[in-house]
């Protein structure tokens, strides 16, 4: 393990917590008053949205069960996965946001970095999430269906594909991502109590093979979760593209909770325009990189022209599913990359929370995009050539609302049982006098 500088070790003990720090820009409250929430905080919001989730969810449910055929069962379903997988890019991104602050020693994102640790620590939502899969599995992989056993890449992908090893698979996912979020919420915690300033270097130490672990169980998750729904379909860039989706949604995440937080008089001085420019910089970095990946996906494909390649993105470029690709494009690249290009958007936090709300909201139309068109899927020969067409419906909203919603409440809940920073972090003085010179 690595050992913190000299200059870095700063003492934050409960003593001291009432008073005033010093920083460039003058005195620095890390009162209670300042740094915490009452337990009631929010209360009327928490529960709305739990009560808005909890009926999103029943009247998805109800959509599903009263469907007339498979199709509307399907939709239903697929829905729903909508709403689980943003949810869980979310949980993704601010976890491996807080393994690479810790990997790499940040001591400037210390005042923001307890929010995407709140985030993380609400994982066990997959597993809850995961478990209505019991019931309707084959509505979301279509290689469980009894008319997809005798398919020849079936076959070839069986010892891959098969239910048991799937499930296998799922749980250990979960574990992974819960332990290591675990562990990066309770070693801060723990330090918030103790102060003992060896737990930040404990969290370096489980960050190094956490960073490991998560690329290759969110790369797999993905594969899983969403590229094997179409079982001909493979791309050897879904991992990347869900990892680069994910880490951009936890970054606009981080930017939402603590711009509400300082809305409702806290975190005064603890984060800063100087804090959010740096937020503005990884949201336009992360923004280029998904669109890199993004493109690189589509340049593979068209140049390599496999079937089995091709015949997934020529579904989602016909009736009418061009226009959601052509919204995705331009609301989740062009637009938000043309207002981040300036300086001073990126140092104005209104522009930049309105900018994190809409990538977060692009976030899902691409989620949608990938995961929706199977709804209606007709295939030739095994290989999909139509989607159907577009074809809104109300369980598209409730299906994705509902998780989102209850996810909501969760961070609200999570936000409420500690500190808003953490107040005993080594280097927190290093956070509090963050300034850019670039």
């Amino acid at each position: 393990m690595t050992a913190l500088p000299a200059d870095t070790i700063h003492d934050h003990s409960a003593s001291n917590l009432g008073r005033t720090f010093a920083s460039h820009t003058g005195p620095i409250d890390l009162s209670p008053a300042n740094t915490t929430v009452p337990k009631s905080w929010a209360n009327g919001p928490m529960l709305l949205l739990l009560a808005l989730g909890l009926l999103c969810l029943g009247a998805t449910a109800y959509a599903g069960w009263s469907a007339e055929d498979a199709k509307g069962l399907k939709h239903a379903v697929l829905s729903y996965h909508v709403g689980v997988m943003a949810v869980t890019t979310m949980m993704l991104g601010s976890l491996v946001l807080v393994m690479i602050s810790r990997a790499v020693q940040a001591g400037w994102s210390t005042t923001f970095r307890r929010q995407s640790e709140n985030v993380a620590a609400l994982m066990p939502l997959l597993a809850l999430f995961l478990l209505p899969y019991l019931f309707f599995a084959p509505k979301v992989w279509k290689w469980m269906l009894p008319e997809s056993k005798g398919d020849f890449l079936l076959l070839a992908k069986s010892w891959y594909l098969n239910e048991p090893f799937l499930a296998g698979r799922i749980i250990f996912y979960v574990l992974v991502f819960c332990f290591f979020a675990y562990k990066q919420f309770t070693l801060s915690r723990q330090q918030d109590i103790t102060g003992d300033k060896a737990l930040t270097n404990k969290a370096q130490f489980w960050a190094m093979p956490g960073l490991l672990f998560f690329a290759l169980s969110a790369a797999f998750f993905s594969f899983d979760l969403i590229m094997s729904m179409d079982f001909h379909w493979f791309s050897t860039m879904f991992g990347v593209y869900f990892f680069a989706g994910s880490i951009l949604s936890g970054v606009a995440l981080v930017i939402l909770i603590t711009a509400i937080l300082r809305a409702s008089g806290r975190l005064k001085g603890l984060i800063t325009r100087e804090h959010y420019h740096d937020l503005g910089k990884l949201l336009i970095g992360f923004t280029i990189f998904w669109a890199y990946i993004a493109f690189s996906q589509y340049f593979l494909i068209w140049y390599a022209n496999i079937p089995e390649e091709t015949a997934w993105m020529l579904v989602r470029t016909n009736n009418g599913w061009q226009n959601v690709g052509l919204v995705i494009i331009l609301g989740h690249f062009v637009l938000p990359f043309l207002i981040l290009l300036f300086r001073s958007v990126k140092t104005k936090m209104r522009i930049l929370v309105l900018l994190a709300c809409w990538q977060l909201l692009m976030h899902v139309v691409d989620l949608f995009w990938q995961i929706r068109p199977i709804t209606f899927m007709t295939y030739d020969s095994g290989n999909p050539v139509s989607a159907g067409k577009v074809g809104l419906a109300w369980v598209d909203f409730t299906g994705i609302i509902g998780p989102v919603a209850i996810f909501a409440a969760g961070i609200i809940f999570m936000v409420r049982r500690s500190p808003l920073i953490p107040i005993k972090d080594p280097r927190l003085s290093e956070a509090l006098n963050h300034k850019n010179y670039v």
